[in-house]
Order: C-alpha cells, then sequence, then structure tokens
C-alpha cells in the first residue's frame, strides 16, 4: 500500500475470523492487537489496513472478534483508530455496537461502554449515530416493563452506559434536544421512585441529577436525599471521561506479546532510584508532641437541666410537648425503661401510649429517635401483647396513615413476636428460684416428701450402672411457659383479613408492592416465631393460600418475599405434616419454585428458590 500497489486482505480477514470463531481470540488477538495498536498511533495507512482487516471479517465471525477488542482496548480513541468510520457503513457492526452490547448483555469491564459511547460520541460524523443510542438508552430505561422483567446487573449496566453518555455530551449540544431526554427522565423517574427497592430508586436518582445538571448547569441543581455508598460514588465518577492513557502504557501492558527482537537494554527493566538516608529518617525528626494519644471523648454525654420522668403517665404528657425538644428527648428515653418495669396500670393505657408512639415524629431531629420509638412499642406490646396486636393490626388497613407509619406496625408486630417466642430469663430464674426454696423448705422432711417416685427410680438405675465415659455435667434448662403461643393468632390472621381491600391510601394488590412485600415478610416471621405452638398448621395454611394468590407478582421485592415466608413454613410445619396435610400445597408450590429458577429475571429470586 505504501508503494500505491493493490493487495487484497480478505483471505487474512476470513482467517482471523475463523481462528476467533474456534476459541482461540486471545492467543490470536493477544499478538495482533499491540502491534496494531502501536502501528495506528501516527500512521493513516495502517490505520486503513487495520479497518479494513477487521471490518471485513464475515459477519458470522464479527461479533466474537469485536467483543474482545472492545473489551481490551485501553481507549476509545484507539478503538476509531482501529475502525474509523466502518459503522456508518456496516450494518452487523452497528446493531453489535449500538444494540447488542448496550441492551442485549452486560459485563462485568465497564471498559466495553467507555470504548463504544465514547467512540460514538468523539466525532461529528457519528455525532448522529450516538444521540440515537443514547434515547435508545433512555427508552429502556424508562419502560416500566423492562424495569420489572430484567435483572438488576443488567438494569445497573444500561444505567452506567447512560451516566458514562452523559459525561460526553456537552450542554450545548444538550440544549437541542432537551424537551426530548427531559420527558424521558421524567417518565424513567417515576417507574424508579415506585419500585420497592432503594437500590432501584438510588439509580434513577442520580441519573436525574447527572441529566439535569448537565441541560442546564446556570440554574439551581436537582439533589435527591439518598444514601451514599462505594456503588453511588462509582456511578457518578462516570460522567468523567478516561483520558488516553499514552502509548507507552498500553505497550507495557502488551510488552509480552512483541513479535520483534529488541535490544537487551530495552528489555532490562529500569531501576528505581534509592531513597536516600534522609527520606528514611524524616519520622525520627518529627516533633514528639505527635505521639501524644488524644483523650477518648465518645462515652461523654451532654449536661441536662430536664428531669425524666418516673412514671409513665409522666411519660406520655412530656411526649405531646410541642416547645421543649428537651424533655421530649429525655421521655423518649426512659419510655422502655419505664415499659420494661411492668407497672399495674400498664394495661390500662397501653393502647393510649402505643398510639401516641405512632403518631409521634421527629420534629427536634433526635439522635436515635427511630430506635427509641421502635424499641419503647416492642416493649408495650410484650407487655401487653392482646390490646396492642389487636389495635395495631386493625389500624394497619385504617385510612389516615401514611407509608411510614404502616411500615413501623408491621417491624414492630414482627419484634414483639420474635421477643415473646423466646424464654423469657425473668421466668427462668422465678421457676429455679421457687423450686430452689422450695427444695430447701422440706430438706429435713423424709426423702419420700421430696422425690417422686420417677426419681427414686433413676437414682437406683443411676447407682447401679456402670458408665465408661463421663457423665455430661451440662445443666439442664428450665422449662417455661411459651408466650407467644396464646397470643400469636391475634399477630397473624387480623393481617391476612383485608389485604384485597382497595381505597385512595392503601391498595396493596395494585400500588403499594413495598408495603406488600413487608406485609408477606412480617408474616413469615411470626410464622417462625409461632413454631411448635397449636395454631401454626392453620397459619401455615392460611399464609399458604394467601402467597399462592400473588406468587406471579410483578414486582422482584415481592417475589423474594414469597420465597421467604414459604421457607418459613417449611422451617416450621413438622414434615409430616408437609407430606399429609399439606401435600397439594407443597407439590404445586414445588413447581413454581422450578419455574422461578428456569424463568425469573431476578437474580436474587433464582438464589432464594434454589435455597427454598
Amino acid at each position: 500500500m505504501k508503494e500505491s500497489r493493490d493487495c487484497v486482505i480478505s483471505f487474512i480477514s476470513q482467517l482471523l475470523g475463523k481462528i476467533c470463531i474456534q476459541g482461540y481470540t486471545d492467543t490470536y488477538m493477544g499478538i495482533l492487537l499491540p502491534r496494531f495498536i502501536q502501528l495506528t498511533q501516527d500512521d493513516f495507512i495502517w490505520q486503513r489496513l487495520c479497518c479494513n482487516i477487521i471490518t471485513r471479517v464475515p459477519e458470522i465471525y464479527l461479533d466474537c472478534l469485536m467483543e474482545y477488542l472492545l473489551q481490551n482496548l485501553p481507549w476509545y480513541g484507539t478503538v476509531s483508530k482501529l475502525i474509523g468510520d466502518s459503522v456508518l457503513t456496516n450494518q452487523k457492526l452497528t446493531y453489535i455496537m449500538t444494540q447488542k452490547c448496550l441492551l442485549l448483555r452486560h459485563y462485568q469491564k465497564e471498559l466495553i461502554l467507555h470504548n463504544i459511547i465514547g467512540y460514538l460520541a468523539h466525532s461529528t460524523s457519528r455525532h448522529g449515530l450516538f444521540i440515537e443510542t443514547l434515547k435508545m438508552l433512555f427508552d429502556v430505561w424508562s419502560d416500566s416493563s423492562a424495569l420489572k422483567h430484567t435483572s438488576y446487573e443488567q438494569h445497573l449496566y444500561i444505567t452506567k452506559a447512560i451516566l458514562i453518555a452523559l459525561g460526553h455530551v456537552n450542554e450545548g449540544k444538550m440544549k437541542t434536544y432537551k424537551e426530548v431526554f427531559m420527558t424521558k427522565m421524567m417518565n424513567g423517574m417515576q417507574c424508579h421512585l415506585d419500585s420497592p427497592l432503594m437500590k432501584i430508586r438510588r439509580l434513577g436518582m442520580i441519573v436525574a441529577e447527572s441529566l439535569t445538571q448537565i441541560i442546564d448547569s446556570n440554574s439551581s441543581p436537582l439533589k435527591f436525599e439518598y444514601q451514599s455508598d462505594d456503588e453511588s460514588d462509582h456511578l457518578i465518577s462516570l460522567l468523567k471521561p478516561p483520558e488516553d492513557p499514552g502509548i507507552e502504557d498500553v505497550t507495557n501492558n502488551f510488552s509480552h506479546c512483541n513479535l520483534e527482537e529488541e535490544d537487551s537494554a530495552c528489555k532490562a527493566g529500569v531501576e528505581q532510584p534509592t531513597i536516600s538516608d534522609k527520606m528514611i529518617n524524616m519520622d525520627d525528626e518529627l516533633d514528639s508532641d505527635d505521639d501524644i494519644e488524644p483523650y477518648d471523648m465518645s462515652a461523654d454525654t451532654k449536661d441536662s437541666n430536664t428531669k425524666q420522668p418516673m412514671y409513665i403517665r409522666d411519660c406520655m404528657q412530656g411526649l405531646v410537648t410541642q416547645d421543649d425538644p428537651e424533655r421530649v428527648q429525655a421521655c423518649l428515653t426512659v419510655a422502655e425503661k419505664l415499659v420494661r418495669a411492668n407497672p399495674d396500670n400498664l394495661s390500662e393505657i397501653c393502647v393510649e401510649f402505643v398510639k401516641l408512639l405512632l403518631h409521634t415524629q421527629d420534629s427536634y431531629g433526635m439522635n436515635n429517635f427511630t430506635h427509641l420509638r421502635h424499641s419503647a412499642m416492642v416493649a408495650i406490646t410484650v407487655h401487653c401483647p392482646i390490646q396492642v396486636a389487636v389495635y395495631l393490626t386493625e389500624e394497619f388497613f385504617s385510612r389516615n396513615y401514611n407509608i411510614r407509619q404502616r411500615m413501623d406496625i408491621l417491624e414492630v408486630l414482627a419484634s414483639a413476636s420474635q421477643e415473646l417466642s423466646q424464654p423469657d430469663k425473668v421466668l427462668q430464674s422465678e421457676a429455679k428460684t421457687s423450686i430452689e426454696s422450695w427444695t430447701s423448705q422440706y430438706k429435713d422432711a423424709p426423702t419420700n416428701l421430696v422425690k417422686n417416685w420417677r426419681e427414686i427410680v433413676q437414682e437406683r438405675i443411676e447407682s447401679k450402672t456402670r458408665r465408661f465415659s463421663q457423665k455430661s455435667h451440662k445443666q439442664k434448662a428450665t422449662p417455661v411457659p411459651n408466650r407467644f403461643a396464646p397470643v400469636a393468632g391475634y399477630f397473624f390472621f387480623p393481617l391476612l383479613k383485608k389485604y384485597d381491600m382497595s381505597m385512595s391510601t392503601l391498595n396493596l394488590l395494585n400500588q403499594d408492592y413495598l408495603l406488600l412485600g413487608r406485609l408477606i415478610y412480617t408474616l413469615g416471621v411470626i410464622m417462625h416465631a409461632a413454631i411448635n405452638t397449636t395454631c401454626c398448621h392453620q397459619m401455615a395454611s392460611s399464609l399458604l393460600e394467601f402467597l399462592w394468590v400473588v406468587r406471579y407478582h410483578s414486582e422482584a421485592f415481592v417475589r423474594q418475599a414469597i420465597l421467604f415466608s414459604l421457607s418459613m413454613v417449611v422451617l416450621t410445619i413438622p414434615s409430616y405434616s408437609l407430606v399429609t396435610t399439606l401435600q397439594s400445597d407443597v407439590i404445586e408450590f414445588k413447581q413454581w419454585l422450578q419455574d422461578i429458577i428456569e424463568k425469573d429475571p431476578d437474580t436474587e429470586c433464582k438464589k432464594l428458590a434454589i435455597q427454598t
């Protein structure tokens, strides 16, 4: 080509595609690619030659080759040098780069997104295709059906592609398409904010903030409140396009693939400069005051002149105070302690106290407000389970409550049921004390008054039994009554009573997917807390009937809750009941679990189904 002579390279392209489709892409291109990068750095003839070699690969082989190139080329500028503007003329290449690698697949390496989007964006001839690709990404991102029927990994991949594309758009060019992208963004925001998963809602918030900032940077920026973590920080960092790593860094990464022999001087590594003794001993010259450890001030408490209440009624009166935040804080701090003392009048005011706590809001930004309020409500429910459970289950389906309050009700019921199902340490100590006092009272009496006939027979057997191992000295547990057994029905069955009701503030089956999922989770927790109780079989039958109605819910969060509750039924009910009384339900749910494993788009649902 340098001598202006014609040459045919179709055979090389066919050979390249044939070797790649056979599975030797890494071996073959690992040698060719670094040489291609070096030769096309400043040589336009080699750029044309490499472009013809790559783009004239037969279409059935082009997918495998382009996937390797996009995942291994260090910078999108290198992609432009290797394939030029072939994406505008080669339909197969257009499909691979604008649809298949962006919408139909997802990769762990983000380099493929940087290469595709950077290649499309940084060229005036390809700018129209870049805008069309960005519109296509927004269409899929804002589609509610696609959001529900694709995995979170796939949706996160599309979100990353949008953020990378926004980083390549300047404000001047974006104003032309402002109305189009704002409309797509608003539709997508509605779908994301309706999702019960916080990570999905956060993706919508980050994209909305980034788009509005790029479209109009002069106005006040849009800002949402969400908890930042490593994933959110990484998504925001994608708005900055990667810089050219330089040919030296690229050749260093592929230094083992050079074909030509190099001089020994090039192969020899560059010696690192030695560190002087002055730099090594810098720490010795530092001021000695830096070694002094500061005092630990974490346990210090702020002095308060507000006196803590000593009685529950005083505590309730302090919680309704509007202009004294210190008194409200003091009352909320000691509320659980006062309830745990179990005063005589607690049963009379328990419902009123729970109602007051349920409607109390954090108007002053107190520390641990949510935890203190939740702990106090759980303590009241534990000491007065029937009255409080009846009140909370009725209020859950009432009209004048928001989502946060309904979720608080479910959390209190779940926590209280778990605490009631555990053996009470106070009852254990009282039972042990009563046995010891009774035994000491009759220690001087004849043995037949203290010991029954079973103990006498057991002592005779032990005295005449020869053992070849040491006897276990493990102390036997003291049996106490199950506090949750007589009240389990008050926690469980009222929550199933009105799940299909529809009103303006509550519609579990159509709109309130978050509440429906949390309700199913709470039923599963209560089901497990009722293990070994007399009503657990009836509870399991009712729960399975409810789960069967909503088993094919469109939201992944609800399906995860169903799988959790189903596993709680399996753990709670004895195995003989599963294969006798509940045999038909178990067989039907087994078929449903197999469908989830094979067809569900959510990876977490598949994991839970396999475990169940």
